[in-house]
């Protein structure tokens, strides 16, 4: 889906797990009115190398907060399940 989206900084959770961080957020406003009101997750993945190499990137949205709690909730479990990773272009992902 193309467009812009807003998210609710002060709900976003955050958690990070070795060399793995999955989010979730609630979107208050977008392009789309429609998809007010769901929900983001994703996640990064630092693939331990110099730059780029190895790193990779994964986002769901928009979703209902139920599915959003379930790829949050599952964690870094749940990360390895989703083959839809995307590769980071440019610059070096960092899991702190």
């Amino acid at each position: 889906m193309n467009g812009w989206r807003v998210l609710d900084e002060s709900g976003v959770e955050y958690n990070a797990e070795g060399e793995a961080a999955w989010m979730k957020a609630e979107i208050i406003d977008a392009s789309d009115p429609a998809i007010v009101g769901q929900w983001v997750a994703g996640a990064v993945f630092d693939g331990g190398t110099p730059g780029k190499n190895g790193d990779l990137v994964f986002q769901v949205s928009p979703v209902d907060s139920g599915i959003a709690d379930l790829f949050y909730d599952y964690g870094i479990m749940g990360i390895q399940l989703y083959p839809f990773w995307a590769p980071v272009v440019k610059g070096n992902l960092v899991v702190k």
